[in-house]
């Protein structure tokens, strides 16, 4: 009786190993399979069955869906302007005439549905908490999960969080640093699992790119996001701060350092960096305690040029050049002045 129950342990310990393995397998595959669907070659937007988008070809703005096998199906729409903007980093937005679906056409360097990604950014500030670059690979080599991709759901940073946009999670699979590591990070295969791994970037170099502030600030980068009384920043594309005259749909957005993110930003040439927050459940704005840059310090000589050496008995101290102690003739004084 005691040798069957412990056959019958040893068999439901195998069979559950064995149902997690097919799980894990059966949920890699899926992901395989989900990547291939609709896969956008230039943002590394996936999409399922069913999804609609729009696209620019060319000059014209496409409607497209996923269809079967991963074909995109598309036809060109009108468009018009967006009655507000949704696109960041100076993107123009346009608006399809027949649905509620937009389009950003973005500026040189930047990408993605709301030209949130820039592809010119290759080192990161801090910890990289505002990196927005496109490296998608981790420091292993292992190529990053799109933070869209439904193998990744039960985990606690994904592209349906709420504050995802805010975070740099999007429709990509770029590395991001949303919960302030060390360094920017993604998700990965390893055999049958899923698991996070750290990628590899540079430290940006540079005043503009420190920790601290020149003057009043107005060109500070950095990745502060709390006040002086430790009251945290609303994002710069909040709702909440859409109709203020400082946000990240300004058409000069870009040049001011406002977009998709809640750090210290001095737009409007205050005092020092600031950013909207709430304070008492009333919606206002604050300073940062942002510390001012610190210059090495010159170096300066007090000596002045040394006398001439000579092998001549004199004193020591004496210059021995006579020449030197010549009075200044008044022609001399004339090209001087």
């Amino acid at each position: 009786m005691l040798r069957s129950l412990h056959l019958f342990l040893l068999l439901s310990a195998l069979y559950c190993s064995l149902a997690e393995n097919v799980e894990l397998l059966r949920s890699k595959r899926g992901v395989r399979f989900y990547r291939v669907l609709c896969v956008d070659s230039e943002t590394s937007a996936v999409r399922s069955y069913g999804d609609t988008w729009l696209r620019w070809k060319g000059q014209r703005v496409e409607y497209c869906h996923c269809a079967l096998r991963g074909q995109e199906r598309c036809h060109s729409v009108p468009v018009i302007n967006c009655y507000m903007s949704q696109c960041y980093n100076g993107g123009t937005c346009k608006e399809s005439v027949y649905t509620s679906d937009y389009i950003c056409q973005c500026p040189q360097g930047f990408k993605g549905t709301q030209c949130e990604i820039n592809s010119n950014e290759k080192c990161i500030v801090g910890k990289g908490e505002g990196y927005r670059g496109t490296l998608s690979v981790t420091r292993s080599g292992e190529e990053c999960i799109n933070w869209n991709s439904t193998s990744l759901r039960g985990k606690k940073f994904t592209a349906r969080k709420n504050d995802a946009s805010s975070l740099g999670l999007g429709n990509h699979n770029f590395c991001r640093n949303p919960d302030q590591d060390s360094s920017p990070w993604c998700y990965i295969y390893k055999g049958n699992q899923i698991i996070w791994e750290l990628c590899s970037l540079p430290k940006c170099s540079g005043d503009r790119n420190r920790e601290c502030m020149q003057g009043l600030g107005k060109s500070y980068r950095g990745t502060t996001a709390v006040t002086k009384t430790g009251s945290a920043c609303l994002p710069w594309d909040s709702p909440a701060v859409r109709r203020k005259r400082n946000n990240a749909w300004k058409s000069n957005a870009l040049d001011l350092g406002l977009s998709n993110h809640n750090f210290c930003r001095n737009p409007d040439g205050d005092s020092g960096p600031w950013c909207h927050t709430y304070k008492n459940m009333q919606l206002t704005w604050e300073l940062c305690d942002i510390p001012k840059c610190s210059r090495a310090p010159s170096t300066i000589t007090t000596l002045g040029p040394r006398a001439p050496t000579t092998n001549n008995q004199a004193t020591c101290g004496q210059r021995l050049d006579n020449t030197l102690n010549r009075p200044i003739l008044p022609h001399i004084r004339r090209q001087r002045k």
